[in-house]
């Protein structure tokens, strides 16, 4: 809206310029004796116009040397309209933005940050056995409100609790000059807004236990999908360890096999050796008793 309003003036400006310096009062205009610098095309007007808030008046020098008070009194105008009024206004806005943002900065990080760690604690009780394991969460959290969000709730709650008594102070001061099927009905008529207000709780109340009856079906559907698939890993590793074994105990087994029958070879040979000594002693006792006889 500021913009558009200093726009809206610089324009009305260039064009009150424009008319009082190119102008002419009859329609067979004649160019006038001390011709001007200003601009004659409306957006050189308009820029020129706006220039002149940076202190460049090349365009208009001759114009505040003249005697022309008309044109003085429209300078004096354009100048406390542009530089005193909204250049202040300007700086003031400007000023208020900044001390609002650092009036608020910290509450706005606090609550983005309690938004991430909601968001993040959520998510903790989808992982099976993270809770129990991990104490990353404090067990409360500080909500923070600015003192205006604090008034206007006090301010509700006020109007809200003289509500019914200002209904009931009316029906009483009343009751006289009514008749007795409206003072029959007096409490049902304060009694109808704490009705519908207990009907909303409930429905509320209704919805909250609706939404942690699903999110609680849907925690138990992926522990039972987590416990299922832990199962089964498991089983997987013990068919592993199952095949493992059992190649294990073949190789093993093979492996006495063959050292069984390099025995079985071993005993053999000592055998037919045994065999072989026992042929020779028989050999060489029959030819000592030989040679002897």
């Amino acid at each position: 809206m500021f913009f558009f309003i200093s726009a809206g003036g610089i324009i009305a400006f260039s064009i009150a310029i424009l008319h009082l310096l190119r102008s002419c009062p009859v329609e067979s205009c004649v160019e006038p004796e001390e011709p001007t610098n200003f601009p004659s095309h409306f957006y050189g007007a308009v820029a020129a116009t706006f220039f002149y808030m940076g202190g460049r008046y090349d365009s208009i020098n001759a114009e505040f040397d003249s005697d022309n008070w008309t044109f003085q009194t429209l300078m004096i105008f354009y100048f406390f309209f542009t530089v005193i009024i909204m250049l202040n206004v300007l700086i003031a806005l400007i000023n208020l933005a900044f001390t609002d943002g650092d009036e608020t900065w910290y509450l706005v990080w606090l609550e983005n940050r309690l938004r991430v760690v909601e968001r993040v604690e959520n998510l903790t009780f989808h992982i099976p056995g993270f809770r129990q394991h991990h104490d990353w969460f404090p067990e409360m959290i500080y909500y923070s409100a600015t003192t205006m969000d604090i008034e206007e709730y006090q301010d509700t709650d006020d109007r809200n609790r003289a509500a019914p008594t200002s209904a009931s102070s009316e029906l009483d001061d009343g009751a006289a000059d009514s008749p007795s099927g409206l003072q029959q009905d007096a409490p049902a008529m304060i009694e109808k807004p704490v009705q519908e207000e207990l009907q909303e709780q409930i429905v509320v109340l209704h919805d909250q236990i609706q939404e942690q009856k699903v999110t609680s079906e849907n925690q138990n559907r992926i522990l039972q999908t987590h416990i299922q698939e832990q199962k089964a890993s498991v089983e997987e590793l013990g068919t592993v360890l199952q095949k493992r074994i059992q190649e294990q105990l073949q190789d093993q087994r093979a492996s006495a096999e063959k050292q069984i029958a390099a025995l079985q070879e071993q005993n053999t040979t000592l055998q037919e050796q045994m065999k072989e000594l026992h042929t020779m002693l028989s050999f060489l006792t029959a030819k000592a008793m030989a040679g002897t006889s």
